[in-house]
């Protein structure tokens, strides 16, 4: 960065970075063939390098996140699925060490799903986020409230008429935080907030009928 505070920047190859990255999982029943708990941890560093006016500059980053669901569906007419997820993600410069931060992300959802018979169905999700950075002073929750309800016509069940709300508490906003080397990147966007919607799908095969899940493990 110069005088009149412009900042250039060029690539430039440097020996000894390094990176790793691990994920580990686990899913098992409570309750056979209605309540599943599953777990998941993700964890990444990285070591590297860049000039800063010319001085060498060495950023570590950090992350790692938990995670744990429970699937709980107690027949085939209700699906209750509860979700949450936390991230820690922390950045360390050994130039200008004020500009050290960590960043913790929340995340806690719910879904419920419940078929009333003869093709009428609801389903309701709330989603509950907590972004925190302590360099900037950010603290900020999120709670997203979306809600449906739908029935499935025609024969074969081909054809379905669905009214949703979403964002009914009109609180949403998408919050990006991130850091790299030689920045750090904060934004938060407007987005199309409150809203209803009708809408019509058709589907040659038929429209699907259960409410459960299909989860990859």
């Amino acid at each position: 960065m110069d005088q009149n505070l412009v900042t250039r920047s060029k690539p430039v190859n440097y020996d000894g970075g390094t990176q790793f990255w691990s994920n580990a999982g686990v899913s098992f029943p409570i309750i056979r063939n209605k309540l599943k708990m599953r777990t998941n941890v993700n964890f990444s560093s990285s070591n590297s390098f860049a000039f800063v006016n010319n001085v060498l500059n060495t950023t570590v980053n950090e992350r790692w996140s938990p995670s744990i669901n429970f699937d709980f569906t107690p027949n085939d007419k209700t699906a209750v699925y509860l979700n949450s997820s936390i991230s820690f993600s922390s950045a360390e410069y050994d130039i200008n060490t004020s500009q050290n931060q960590n960043i913790v992300n929340q995340n806690y959802n719910l879904d419920v799903n419940q078929d009333f018979g003869k093709g009428w169905f609801v389903n309701s999700t709330l989603r509950y986020s907590v972004f925190e950075n302590d360099r900037f002073g950010i603290s900020q929750n999120i709670p997203i409230i979306n809600f449906s309800v739908y029935k499935q016509i025609f024969k074969g069940k081909k054809g379905e008429i669905r009214l949703s709300l979403f964002d009914a508490l009109n609180k949403s906003i998408l919050i990006n935080q991130s850091t790299s080397v030689s920045r750090v990147f904060d934004s938060r966007t407007p987005t199309l907030a409150r809203y209803v919607m009708l809408s019509f799908s058709y589907n040659l095969k038929g429209m699907k009928t259960s409410v459960a899940k299909n989860n990859h493990w």
